[in-house]
């Protein structure tokens, strides 16, 4: 598998026309990733709800906090 490094070196001799389509499939899909991060915290969330375990989050600190930590556990 090539290295990070490897990738770099091989993208800048794309063309721009090849770097700005390549850019936008890494928008893309990071878009989807974010939003299977976002799917997963909120089943989590509910299943902790449904196992009685449910916390109260009253301000928007409180809830990005607690949602970071559940991203950042993995």
């Amino acid at each position: 598998m090539p290295t990070f490094s490897d990738l770099v070196d091989e993208v800048v001799l794309l063309s721009k026309e090849e770097m700005e389509e390549l850019r936008g499939i890494l928008n893309k899909k990071l878009v989807e990733r974010r939003r299977q991060e976002i799917l997963t915290a909120s089943e989590e969330a509910m299943k902790e709800y449904e196992e009685g375990k449910s916390i109260s989050l009253k301000t928007p600190h409180e809830i990005k906090k607690y949602f970071t930590e559940i991203f950042n556990e993995d």
